[in-house]
């Protein structure tokens, strides 16, 4: 899989992730008007031929991001060492 697909697979991993544990948070100090983002944890895996119980098969994935609508730059945003990124 080429980078920039292989980068939108886990972005689309990550996003569904979050999006699954129900509204996306509401950023501080908006009162909730209209206001959304994207918050989630990217992860790379697996990172053993093998993956088995009890021991973990990916890890964080620290990364810059590029997000675009009809081919214009929408955000550019990076996970941090814990794979943490807030769009």
């Amino acid at each position: 899989m080429s980078k920039s697909r292989w980068g939108w697979a886990v972005l689309l991993s990550a996003a569904s992730a979050c999006s699954s544990g129900g509204a996306l948070p509401v950023q501080p100090e908006t009162g909730g008007l209209d206001k959304t983002g994207l918050e989630g944890t990217a992860r790379l895996g697996p990172t053993q031929p093998v993956c088995r119980v009890g021991e973990a098969c990916d890890a964080p994935l620290q990364a810059g991001f590029t997000l675009q609508q009809d081919g214009q730059v929408v955000a550019r945003f990076t996970s941090d060492s814990t794979g943490h990124f807030l769009v």
